[in-house]
């Protein structure tokens, strides 16, 4: 009897352990707080024509990604600069 008793409460403890909660799906991450930095100067291109060059060591806040292609949007001189960079 006691030891039924003791099974069944070990058995409680391991079924509701933080570890059998785990997460199902990742949250999507926030493309608001993701930032790249160039390490070497890229091109910038809206509709098919370059229109900015990307600086070495500029840091870029990332918009949107593709297979071949990243949307990036950063500060040049006295505007923000928005295109897209090949990957």
């Amino acid at each position: 009897m006691k030891h039924s008793i003791v099974l069944a409460a070990l058995l409680c403890a391991f079924l509701a352990s933080a570890g059998s909660f785990a997460q199902t799906s990742s949250r999507p991450l926030d493309t608001h707080k993701i930032y790249i930095t160039s390490f070497f100067e890229c091109s910038v291109y809206w509709n098919k024509r370059r229109i900015a060059t990307l600086p070495k060591g500029t840091r870029a806040r990332l918009l949107h990604s593709t297979k071949k292609w990243i949307l990036v949007r950063y500060w040049s001189g006295a505007r923000y600069i928005t295109g897209w960079i090949k990957r």
